[in-house]
C-alpha cells in the first residue's frame, strides 16, 4: 500500500506550490472525480496548530496532482475554492478544511436564465448559455448534440442545470474543469476531457485490490429497447420512436420495453431521448465498488478491469466515480464506483464439473468446477 511518505502529492493554490508547506500538516486529502451529475470536488483537511495556516481566498484556483514515489504524478483535480471551514476542539485542537469544486458556484454559472431557441441544435443552445455564464465549451463526439430541434427552452435554469439536462437528453456526460471550462463527452465512451481515450485501470486480487463489492447482474434497470412518443401534426396522430438498447456483455435483456415518460416535440427529439435512456439502461445493468492501492490514472468514464475475483464478476466495468484519498492513517487509496458491466462480467459460463482454465479467486491457477445453486 502506498503510504503518505511514499506518495508524491502536489497542491497549487492561486498558482503557488504549497505542497511542502502542507506535507507535515496534511490529515486527509480527498478528490472526487464524477461522471457528470455532480461537479468534481476536492477536500483538503489540515492540522492548524496555533492557527498558523493562511486561509485561501474564495475562488482561488486549486490544482492537485498525485503519484507514487517511483513514478510520475498525474493531475487529478482542477477547480476553485468553494468553502473554507475552521474547526476548534479542546481535545483535538484546530483544523482547517478547504473545499474546492470544478464548477464556479460564486458567479454567473448559477444565475437563472429564461431563454428559448428555435430551430437550433443542442450544441448551439448550450454554447449560447455557456457564453453568457463565462464558460468555454468543448464537445467531444457528435450524435444527438448536433441534431437541430424545433424548440429548446432554458426555463428559469442556471447554466449548470441547463447543460446537465441537455447532457442527459442527448446521452452525454457534462463536466466542468478548472471552474471555467465545460465539456460534453459521449456517455460510456471512455473519453477523457481532452478527447483522448482513458487508460484502463486494473483491480487484481493479489496485486492491488483491497476490497470489492460488485453486483454484475441487476435486472430491474435492464431493458431490451426504449420507446419515446411524439405527435405528428401533419398526420394528426401519435408516433413512436424505438431505440434498441446496446448489450455490452453479460446476459441479454428480455423483451421488455422502457418508455420515456413525457411526449416529445418531434421524431429527432424522441430518438435523442430514447438513445440517452438506452445508454443509461446499459450502464445500470450492474454496479459495485472496488478499493485499490492509490492509482491517479483512475478517472470517471474510464474502464476498470476486475481480475481474479471469480468468473461472472471478473470483467470490464465503466468507472462512474473515482475517489482518491490520501490520509495519515491509511495512506493513498482509490475507491471506484463501477457500472456498465462488459465482456464476461455478469456471465458465468462454466458447466457443472468443468473448469474454465482461467484465473481463480486467488488470482492464478485453474478455476474450481462450478457448483450449481439449484
Amino acid at each position: 500500500m502506498a503510504i503518505v511518505e511514499a506518495t508524491q502529492f502536489f497542491v497549487f493554490v492561486a498558482g503557488t506550490d504549497v505542497s511542502t508547506r502542507f506535507a507535515s500538516r496534511l490529515i486527509k486529502l480527498t478528490v472526487n472525480d464524477s461522471a457528470g451529475r455532480n461537479a468534481d470536488s476536492a477536500t483538503i483537511e489540515l492540522d492548524d496548530t496555533n492557527g498558523s495556516i493562511s486561509m485561501p481566498q474564495e475562488k482561488a484556483q486549486v490544482e492537485i496532482a498525485l503519484g507514487g514515489s517511483d513514478g510520475g504524478v498525474v493531475q487529478v483535480f482542477s477547480g476553485v475554492v468553494d468553502d473554507v471551514k475552521h474547526i476548534f476542539d479542546r481535545g483535538a485542537g484546530r483544523r482547517i478544511t478547504v473545499e474546492a469544486k470544478s464548477a464556479d458556484t460564486h458567479g454567473k454559472q448559477k444565475q437563472e436564465q429564461t431563454v428559448h431557441h428555435d430551430d437550433k441544435s443542442v450544441k448551439d443552445a448550450v454554447s449560447d448559455a455557456a457564453q453568457k455564464a463565462g464558460v468555454s465549451m468543448s464537445f467531444m463526439g457528435g450524435g444527438p448534440v448536433n441534431d437541430v430541434r424545433k424548440y429548446i427552452a432554458q426555463d428559469h435554469e442556471s447554466f449548470l442545470h441547463f447543460a446537465e439536462r441537455m447532457a442527459r437528453e442527448t446521452g452525454c456526460t457534462f463536466k466542468m474543469v478548472g471552474g471555467t471550462r465545460g465539456i460534453f463527452l459521449d456517455r460510456n465512451s471512455g473519453q477523457t476531457a481532452g478527447g483522448g481515450v482513458i487508460g484502463n485501470v486494473m483491480a487484481q486480487v493479489g496485486v492491488n485490490l483491497i476490497t470489492s463489492s460488485i453486483s454484475p447482474i441487476m435486472a430491474r434497470p435492464s431493458y431490451a429497447d426504449v420507446r419515446a412518443r411524439w405527435y405528428d401534426i401533419k398526420k394528426a396522430k401519435w408516433m413512436e420512436e424505438k431505440v434498441e438498447v446496446e448489450s455490452l456483455g453479460g446476459t441479454k435483456s428480455e423483451d421488455v420495453s422502457a418508455h420515456v415518460r413525457h411526449s416529445k416535440a418531434d421524431a429527432t427529439e424522441a430518438k435523442s431521448h430514447g438513445t440517452s435512456a438506452g445508454k443509461e439502461s446499459s450502464r445500470d445493468k450492474g454496479a459495485g465498488t472496488v478499493i485499490i492501492d492509490g492509482n491517479p490514472m483512475a478517472r470517471a468514464e474510464g474502464n476498470c478491469i476486475v481480475i481474479g475475483v471469480r468468473p461472472g464478476v471478473d470483467g470490464t466495468y465503466v468507472i462512474d466515480k473515482a475517489t482518491h484519498e490520501l490520509a495519515r492513517g491509511s495512506g493513498y487509496r482509490t475507491t471506484l464506483s463501477l457500472k456498465c458491466p462488459q465482456g464476461e462480467a455478469g456471465s458465468d459460463t462454466r458447466g457443472s464439473g468443468k473448469g474454465t482454465g482461467g484465473k481463480g479467486a486467488s488470482g492464478g491457477g485453474t478455476t474450481m468446477p462450478a457448483e450449481h445453486l439449484t
